[in-house]
């Protein structure tokens, strides 16, 4: 929007502006939902409960969405996050957790029933994951009272990464995660993939190790330890070839 724009919509009407408003209400479900939120943007409680309504509406849906209809509803995913960041998260970064934290969890069933050939809906997860790490390290560091395990639930997440929405999760969460705890997520990746190569039993297993070896190098990446990086690939294959060497 540039300043004549803006500069006529500041000359309009109280009630002009209402009418106008009501009159978009109804149309479109995405307008709807900014219009919901505008209402109750300085309740966080009430604020709090329209976008986890929003969010739950997201997880029930089962309509497909095709190629073409993809971008349109990558735009309505980043409306939602941009409200829970811009929004609710001035107001309470527990609150903002919550909702944003509900919302990852929809990434597998959304993934499933959306064509993300063009990535945005993919980048609508990624701006989460990001918003997922600031209200958490906000929440944390302004609650002594709260009692979530953030390596935990760090972890978690990594392990249902079936789509890769997930995958800057562990690199970005530094300002979430202090060194002692990166390294012992690194270790439980590294004691995870020893017991995956001892074993051999199932026919997952390669699958299993590499996942693990890509958790100690999200970590290492994390962290910027080149070291770690090196025992990543090592662990799984002693003699790696030239591409990975020079990675």
């Amino acid at each position: 929007m540039n300043d004549s724009t803006t500069e006529a919509l500041n000359k309009l009407s109280k009630e002009a502006l209402v009418d106008f408003i009501a009159g978009l209400y109804g149309q479109e479900k995405y307008i709807d939902n900014r219009i919901d939120v505008l209402m109750v943007q300085n309740d966080p409680k009430a604020l709090h409960k329209k976008l986890k309504k929003q969010v739950a509406s997201l997880k029930r849906s089962t309509r497909f969405i095709a190629y073409n209809q993809s971008f349109e509803f990558s735009i309505q995913l980043d409306v939602l996050v941009s409200n829970i960041e811009k929004v609710l998260l001035p107001q309470s970064s527990k609150l903002a957790f919550e909702v944003v934290n509900l919302f990852l969890l929809t990434a597998s069933s959304t993934f499933e029933r959306v064509d993300d050939s063009g990535g945005g809906v993919g980048e609508s997860y990624k701006t989460a994951v990001l918003l997922w790490l600031k209200a958490a390290s906000e929440w944390r560091v302004s609650d002594g009272k709260c009692k979530i395990d953030w390596q935990e639930a760090v972890y978690n997440f990594f392990q249902e990464n079936n789509y890769g929405a997930y995958d800057d999760l562990i690199p970005d969460s530094a300002e979430l995660l202090s060194e002692d705890e990166l390294r012992q997520l690194a270790w439980r990746f590294e004691n995870n993939v020893q017991k995956i190569l001892k074993t051999q039993a199932s026919n997952d297993s390669d699958f299993d190790a590499a996942s693990a070896s890509m958790g100690m190098r999200s970590v290492a990446e994390a962290l910027g330890d080149v070291g770690l990086f090196e025992r990543s690939y090592l662990i799984t294959n002693s003699k790696p070839n030239e591409m990975i060497k020079n990675q």
